[in-house]
């Protein structure tokens, strides 16, 4: 009767632990992370007799977690993917409808500037057509300026949530350690029984940091997971947590980039972070937020540019040579790695050559000791070198619109790298510097005459200054006298001009005015011998609109990145680059959430916990606990019955 007692107790204790461990699964239901745990039951060892061997009840063997490790690492993949994607797509539909706002973006209010200038062309003297093109051109600036203010905004956001995501890094790194120590603990005091609790506030906080940043995970034989993120920077071994930090970056000090800190020693790794909310926010600041600030500033710089030597090519209403209609943007200098020797001293300037070959990019300029060598950073192209300083700038001013020099200091050591940025700070700094109507140069400096006594049929017209090489007018006019019999003209000033006009008519001449520039001009028609035609200063060209002309025709021209687009076309494409990018990851962030939503769902098929599936085992295992119940009571009533014999 002592063995029908002993299997009924087994029996009895097997039910308790199957009925706690179902109510342990039922309370758990809505915690996150929670893996369902199942008793696990075998028939104990049976025992010989001599009629064979008789079974001897139940044992408990332990509580299995119902976790499959491929499936978890699914979950917490598309987790990351679908948090950067999530991230990415919030911060390019902001982006994509700031450039887009037609009361706050570039493109209208260019057109307004062109619009305003087109209507000066009907009437170059009117003073308050003159008003409003200076208005429109304030405008235009500011625009550009305050463009330039919300980049830096949102760059002033990334910087924040960077600090406080890394943060969020740093908390749950430690959590992380403090666990494995627990976990250590507990499977040594254990002996091979595994903590299931403590496993699932785990994987839960792993959960929680695939949303900040790419995760994966290896185990270790005592039981801790050794963490790594991003492309493969560890973050806890063991029970050690490595502290992530921020740093700035190595030319920009107001753009915080990701670091590892280990004492005193702070190492960026912005380059190894991949996934999560820190991957969003990284790619939407190098792929989305640098591009449009690069782009942004080309054409500013563009246009102020074009205008201001289309400015200089004309006469204005006082009579004087144009001045720039805008402050001078093609002048930068370069900004030292933080990296470099701290005897470094030198600072280098950028000057604009020619802005039609200009890139939106900036520049690495980097010194091995001897030579320069200057990387395009938007595809990390060597576009010059190893040079000297000389030749590298020779190349570059021929391939990239810009040259280098040397500005100030004298001292440069191998491995210093400096940052060049030819475009980048010119929709912050591009400012009108005109005030006065007046002074926009709408007419042509110069203009043609020709004698009443010539008796050739020729028309010189689309005559302009096309280069201007000093500020000082004629003062006395320059007369062209036609020479048939060499088909040239003899110019006044001294020098011939070939024309023949069987050949040439219709084509475009240059005369050199000394002090001045170079002045073009068409001829038309058949001149006779002799007659004469007389270039002078346009001293009553108040009704003039020749320049302001050229500068109406700069709109449509292909005056931006490498003569490929106008203004509005780079503005245009620009916008339509942030669009595409911005559904590309709206798209994949659908998409993604699918995966993780199908991942989840097989991982909880597995995992998670099914009322419905534990009440029944509630009510399997209490019906097992009052049958064992019954065992017992059985054998308590055969060994009554059996005293009861022995006393009579």
């Amino acid at each position: 009767m002592a063995d029908l007692l002993s299997i009924g107790t087994s029996g009895l204790l097997a039910y308790q632990q199957s009925l706690a461990t179902v109510s342990h699964n039922i309370t758990n239901v809505n915690t996150d992370n929670y893996s369902r745990q199942r008793v696990e039951l075998s028939a104990q060892t049976p025992q010989f007799t001599g009629a064979g061997f008789e079974g001897a009840g139940v044992q408990v063997n332990g509580v299995t977690r119902l976790y499959d490790q491929f499936l978890t690492d699914q979950v917490v993949t598309n987790l990351s993917t679908l948090k950067q994607n999530e991230k990415l797509a919030q911060l390019s539909n902001e982006l994509d409808n700031f450039l887009a706002d037609p009361k706050a973006s570039v493109p209208p209010v260019l057109q307004n500037f062109f619009k305003a200038m087109q209507d000066l062309s009907t009437s170059p003297s009117s003073a308050p057509d003159r008003q409003v093109l200076l208005s429109q051109a304030e405008t235009l600036a500011s625009v550009f300026n305050n463009s330039a203010v919300r980049l830096d905004s949102l760059r002033d956001g990334i910087n924040i949530d960077l600090s406080a995501t890394i943060n969020e890094v740093n908390s749950l790194s430690q959590g992380l350690a403090d666990i494995n120590r627990d976990i250590i603990l507990a499977k040594g005091l254990g002996g091979n029984a595994l903590p299931n609790d403590l496993l699932d506030q785990r994987q839960a906080m792993i959960s929680k940091l695939s949303e900040l940043v790419n995760v994966t995970t290896i185990e270790q034989s005592n039981g801790a997971l050794n963490i790594f993120i991003g492309k493969g920077q560890s973050l806890v071994v063991n029970t050690k947590a490595q502290m992530l930090g921020i740093s700035k970056n190595e030319f920009i000090a107001t753009q915080l980039e990701v670091a590892v800190v280990t004492g005193s020693a702070v190492t960026n790794i912005n380059s190894q972070i991949a996934g999560g909310k820190l991957g969003g926010l990284l790619e939407f600041r190098q792929d989305l937020l640098d591009v449009t600030s690069s782009v942004l500033g080309l054409v500013a710089l563009a246009v102020s540019e074009d205008m201001n030597a289309q400015q200089q090519l004309g006469l204005d209403l006082n009579g004087a040579l144009g001045a720039n209609l805008f402050k001078d943007l093609t002048n930068s200098t370069s900004l030292a790695s933080s990296l470099n020797n701290a005897s470094t001293d030198t600072v280098y300037q950028t000057t604009v050559t020619n802005s039609n070959l200009l890139q939106a990019s900036e520049y690495r300029l980097d010194y091995d000791g001897t030579n320069y060598t200057l990387t395009r950073l938007s595809d990390n192209k060597a576009v010059a070198g190893p040079l000297s300083l000389g030749a590298l700038s020779t190349a570059v001013s021929a391939s990239e619109g810009f040259s280098i020099v040397l500005n100030s200091g004298s001292t440069v050591n191998a491995g210093d790298k400096f940052l060049i940025s030819p475009v980048r700070r010119s929709a912050r700094d591009i400012a009108v510097i005109i005030k006065d109507g007046n002074l926009i140069a709408a007419a042509s400096p110069l203009r043609f005459s020709q004698a009443s006594t010539n008796t050739g049929n020729t028309i010189i017209d689309r005559d302009k200054l096309i280069t201007r090489t000093g500020n000082t007018l004629p003062g006395t006019p320059i007369t062209l006298t036609f020479d048939s019999a060499g088909n040239q003209f003899t110019v006044s000033t001294g020098g011939t001009i070939a024309y023949n006009p069987a050949t040439a008519s219709g084509s475009a001449l240059t005369i050199t005015v000394a002090g001045l520039g170079n002045y073009q001009f068409t001829v038309t028609g058949t001149p006779a011998n002799g007659d004469v035609f007389t270039l002078s200063t346009n001293t009553a060209g108040q009704g003039d609109n020749r320049n302001v002309l050229d500068m109406v025709a700069l709109q449509q021209q292909k005056q931006v990145k490498n003569s490929g687009a106008s203004y509005q076309e780079a503005f245009a494409g620009l916008i339509t680059e942030v669009g595409v990018k911005t559904r590309q990851a709206e798209f994949g962030r659908d998409a993604s959430n699918v995966l993780y939503e199908r991942a989840l769902s097989s991982q909880q098929a597995l995992s998670g916990v099914n009322l419905d599936e534990e009440a029944a085992n509630l009510i399997r295992f209490q019906q097992g606990y009052q049958a064992v119940a019954r065992i017992i009571q059985t054998a308590d009533e055969l060994f009554n019955t059996l005293l009861r014999a022995v006393s009579r």
